[in-house]
């Protein structure tokens, strides 16, 4: 490894003077060696655990944006997601929409704290998230804080993993 040490700098005259007035600049470069004895091991992931660290981040994503929501935006976040959920949670969760109809001012944010995969298989893997919840209402000064388990069961469906179902306890 080199490393140079100090700068160049030059100046230059300026027209307008004489030769008289001229400034001539001496720079020095220092060179430094240094050698590593010992250089930091960097440990590759195998496949398995970034598949792993991958479906943890797609549960937790999944749970933020599914669980956080305004009444007041027709649940266009859930409708958002419907391209990574099987037909199956699609459909238990389609006529939920649609039945709910906008009165009074009501909200939720949720934000994962932690995550780990319970259960894994070839094609299923349960992740188990905890939340912090925050529900905000029409008419109600102070939100309602709330701690709140999450229960998501990815499937593999070809070569994509999907959210098959999402349980809160």
């Amino acid at each position: 490894w080199r490393f140079f040490l100090g700068s160049l700098k030059t100046e230059t005259p300026n027209k307008s003077m004489d030769k008289s007035s001229e400034k001539t600049v001496n720079t020095t470069i220092k060179t430094v060696e240094v050698v590593v004895k010992n250089p930091p091991v960097v440990k590759q992931a195998n496949p398995e655990e970034v598949l792993q660290a991958s479906l943890i981040k797609m549960a937790s994503d999944f749970v933020e944006r599914f669980g956080s929501y305004s009444n007041h935006n027709s649940y266009n976040n859930v409708k958002d997601l419907q391209f990574v959920m099987t037909a199956n949670m699609w459909n238990s969760v389609k006529p939920k929409l649609s039945a709910r109809s906008v009165q009074k001012y009501s909200g939720m944010t949720t934000k994962v704290v932690t995550s780990k995969i319970t259960r894994s298989g070839n094609s299923l893997v349960e992740v188990n998230i905890e939340t912090q919840r925050q529900e905000s209402k029409e008419g109600v000064a102070q939100p309602k804080i709330f701690y709140q388990s999450a229960l998501v069961m990815l499937v593999k469906e070809g070569d994509l993993w999907r959210v098959d179902d999402l349980e809160w306890k």
